[in-house]
């Protein structure tokens, strides 16, 4: 019975709409007053997999700064001891400029054979 749940219900990555891309980027979340280092795992055009520790509750509204590229308004939607996902609050902004940037910055996309 379990496997025909599983079926019938698509993984997180599969209901996805947009195409994420394994990265390596360096960044800085800012919330609550407080800064962290952050390293990005993974990108799309709508949010983002953000690997640190302790963080942020889901719902947190925050800014994802990412190096070579600046800050972005983000809400945590998934939150676990060592990583959160997040969703951009206003993708329509970043969309052009985001998929431009990744995929003319050396070695972020370009590195995974992605265009």
């Amino acid at each position: 019975m379990l496997m025909a749940k599983n079926a019938l219900c698509p993984s997180p990555s599969e209901r996805r709409k947009e195409e994420r891309h394994d990265v390596q980027l360096i960044g800085t979340l800012g919330c609550n007053g407080q800064t962290f280092a952050v390293e990005i795992g993974d990108l799309s055009s709508l949010g983002a997999l953000i690997l640190l520790k302790d963080a942020p509750a889901a719902g947190t509204i925050a800014e994802l700064w990412i190096e070579d590229y600046g800050p972005i308004a983000i809400k945590v939607m998934h939150a676990g001891a060592y990583f959160c996902g997040v969703e951009f609050v206003d993708p329509g902004t970043h969309r052009g400029q985001m998929l431009k940037w990744l995929n003319e910055e050396p070695g972020v996309l370009s590195a995974y054979g992605v265009r």
